[in-house]
């Protein structure tokens, strides 16, 4: 989670979904800090700080924004993180996704204690929309390498569909609370 507290706003970084770079520029360009230590765990959760969808009871009345990704690409980018970064112990896409689904906080969480959604693929454009005018630099971070290998079966596909129903609810239907 970064916060600005001049500008009243907090960024929740949802993982996959552009939030490494989005935040190294609100930290470069606009002052936002890290709530905590980025890389310790929420008291009583398994997320990291970084990764922190609750938003402490410090920063009421602030403005709360999110980024957002089909929950099927984000899926893949996920699995192709895992693997570029020896994050998994060689298994193929379908064994990755029967064994590890639960290990990528649900987007529901992130959405749904946000006032401002933005869709991954329209970050800087969005961003404006808020206050945050500046262009967002021309190199990112955490890209996956597409060369890894990514096949949906009828199997993968059930499972992603069903772990991630909720997000696919908030997301596919209709374009609610985009800024």
């Amino acid at each position: 989670m970064y916060y600005s507290e001049g500008r009243k706003l907090i960024y929740l970084h949802n993982p996959k979904c552009g939030g490494t770079t989005l935040g190294t520029w609100l930290e470069s360009q606009f002052g936002f800090r890290h709530y905590n230590n980025k890389s310790d765990k929420v008291p009583g959760t398994s997320i990291i700080e970084r990764h922190r969808y609750q938003v402490p009871r410090e920063f009421e009345g602030y403005t709360v924004f999110t980024t957002f990704r089909n929950p099927f690409s984000r899926w893949e980018s996920f699995f192709r993180y895992y693997t570029q970064h020896g994050l998994q112990s060689g298994m193929d896409f379908e064994e990755f996704t029967q064994k590890l689904y639960g290990h990528l906080p649900k987007q529901s969480h992130y959405l749904n204690a946000s006032d401002v959604w933005i869709p991954h693929d329209s970050i800087e454009c969005h961003c404006n929309a808020i206050g945050l005018s500046s262009e967002l630099p021309p190199v990112r971070h955490n890209i996956s390498d597409r060369s890894i290998q990514v096949t949906w079966t009828p199997t993968t596909i059930q499972i992603v569909e069903r772990h991630f129903r909720e997000d696919l609810d908030l997301i596919l239907p209709s374009p609610r609370r985009y800024s």
